[in-house]
């Protein structure tokens, strides 16, 4: 929802009811009009503009394409399952519309990045791509996202890796709980701190038959920190505020690092790095595929040259989905 919060007195306005993510307020020279990128999980952004008066609101620009249109994106049901030390975990679950108790569907656990995000009521093209493909998506927001309280948001602080996996852990319990998922078929996809979450899961994963079939690691860490000598200042800067300097919590550095535990991992690992990533280095990478070729492990790797942290470039892009749809499929369906 929208609201108009008056300074000087702290009133607040309802100004647009919208289940769905208003950002970059502009206003107009006369204050009239406000206009807002506005977007939902099942409609892309564009920008809108909002009556101050009234709260009419009216689309200004119309950037979703004429196939996904005709597509139909799925709304995500808000959801919450229960976690170690009996934390409430919310989330945002995506069914696509066949899959039912006669006709169960693989699903996928996508954790988000930061850990300082969350998933939100915003367009998510991975997430509606893969239902799209008949996979049902549980994107938790894991102890340490934003939205649910500094207790939930700092609960990670100096410890990463511990409360953060079991939610990953929990998340799988709780999709093979519902009825129209076959709970045999799981997998776990995340970027920068859910891949890191995703590498972790496999690693932590500590029930027989394993949770997770196949697990795919998008420019995240794998040693924490290493990652914290070879990363860029912004994103260092965010570690020790986090997790603290290295010199007073190594053993926290070392208990939150995967590449530890790479011993344990039995899913397949899809592995995807930008050559230039600075947030993340692709050493990350690197020392996460000598792990595992150290104890036989199964895997896959792609580096792709020119591309950061986040990939922008169309090859790369159709690279990605083609490898991603190919991976989850042969492990999944």
């Amino acid at each position: 929802d929208l609201h108009l919060l008056q300074v000087a007195s702290g009133d607040l306005k309802p100004l647009r009811a919208a289940a769905g993510w208003h950002s970059l307020p502009q206003w107009s020279p006369d204050r009239h009009w406000l206009t807002v990128e506005f977007e939902t999980p099942a409609i892309l952004p564009d920008i809108w503009r909002v009556d101050t008066t009234t709260g009419e609101a009216h689309p200004l620009t119309g950037s979703t394409p004429p196939a996904l249109m005709a597509a139909g994106m799925v709304e995500p049901e808000f959801t919450t399952f229960i976690s170690s030390d009996e934390a409430t975990i919310p989330g945002l679950l995506f069914r696509p519309p066949a899959a039912s108790p006669a006709a169960p569907c693989p699903a996928i656990v996508y954790p988000h990045g930061g850990p300082t995000d969350e998933h939100g009521r915003y367009f998510d093209m991975v997430a509606q791509w893969l239902v799209a493909k008949g996979y049902a998506v549980l994107a938790p927001n894991y102890r340490g996202s934003t939205g649910y309280g500094l207790a939930h948001q700092h609960a990670l602080h100096g410890n990463w890796g511990i409360a953060d996996c079991d939610d990953m852990l929990a998340a799988a319990d709780y999709l093979a709980g519902l009825d129209w998922v076959d709970g045999e078929r799981l997998g776990i996809y995340g970027a920068s701190y859910g891949s890191y979450l995703a590498t972790l899961a496999l690693a932590r994963d500590d029930r027989q038959p394993r949770r997770f079939k196949c697990g795919v690691a998008k420019y995240g860490d794998c040693d924490i920190l290493a990652s914290w000598a070879q990363g860029d200042r912004p994103g260092r800067e965010d570690l020790e505020r986090q997790m603290g300097h290295p010199t007073t919590n190594r053993a926290g550095y070392h208990a939150g690092s995967p590449v530890y535990d790479v011993e344990n991992i039995q899913a397949p690992l899809l592995i995807l790095h930008g050559a230039d990533d600075e947030r993340v280095h692709p050493k990350q990478s690197e020392q996460l595929v000598e792990a595992l070729k150290r104890h036989d492990k199964t895997f896959e790797l792609f580096v792709y040259e020119g591309e950061g942290h986040g990939f922008l470039q169309t090859s790369t892009l159709q690279h990605f989905y083609a490898t991603l749809g190919r991976f989850l499929d042969w492990y999944l369906l």
